[in-house]
C-alpha cells in the first residue's frame, strides 16, 4: 500500500518536472529563434544601406542590365539574395533569376512598406524559389521621391535547422 502512494506521488513528480522541463525549452527555442531572425533582419538592413550607394546611381539612370550583372556578381560571395524593383513592382535586376521572367512584386508586404518610406521586413514563401525566405526591403530614393526598392534576402533553412 504505501509503495503504491508513494509511486503514484512520484509518478506525478516526474510527469510535472517532464512538462516543465518541454515548456521551458519550447519557450527557450522559440524566443532564441525570434532573436536570430531580429540580427538577421538587422544584418540585411545594414547590407542594404551599403549597397545603396553602388544600387542607387545604376536604377537612377535606368541601366538595369548593368545592374542585374552586378547583383549577378555579387551574389556567390554573400550568400544573399538581391532584388532590385522599381516603384510599380516591376523587377530590374535580381542575384539569381531573370528579371524578365519574374512576376510583377508590388503586392509583397515589404515591398508596400518599403514604397512607404520605411523599411520593410517579411519572412515568406517565394514563390520565385520555392522556399520560405526572411526579407528586408529599403526605398530607392531620387530627392524625396522613392522610386524603387533594393530587397535582400536569405533562405529560412539555415534558420530552420539551427
Amino acid at each position: 500500500m504505501r509503495k503504491s502512494v508513494f509511486i503514484k506521488i512520484f509518478a506525478g513528480y516526474v510527469l510535472l518536472t517532464c512538462l516543465v522541463a518541454g515548456a521551458v525549452f519550447f519557450l527557450t527555442f522559440r524566443i532564441a529563434r525570434q532573436q536570430y531572425e531580429k540580427n538577421l533582419t538587422t544584418e540585411l538592413e545594414k547590407f542594404c544601406n551599403v549597397l545603396l550607394l553602388s544600387v542607387e546611381p545604376l536604377a537612377e539612370q535606368g541601366r538595369s542590365a548593368e545592374l542585374d550583372a552586378l547583383l549577378k556578381k555579387l551574389d556567390p560571395s554573400i550568400d544573399t539574395r538581391i532584388t532590385v524593383i522599381d516603384s510599380k513592382g516591376i523587377v530590374l535586376a535580381d542575384s539569381e533569376r531573370d528579371p524578365a521572367g519574374m512576376e510583377n512584386h508590388l503586392t509583397r508586404p515589404e515591398m508596400l512598406i518599403a514604397l512607404h518610406g520605411a523599411t520593410g521586413t517579411s519572412i515568406r514563401y517565394s514563390t520565385t524559389v520555392q522556399q520560405d525566405m526572411l526579407y528586408v526591403a529599403v526605398p530607392l530614393r531620387k530627392g524625396q521621391n522613392i522610386t524603387g526598392v533594393l530587397r535582400t534576402s536569405l533562405f529560412m533553412h539555415g534558420i530552420d535547422r539551427m
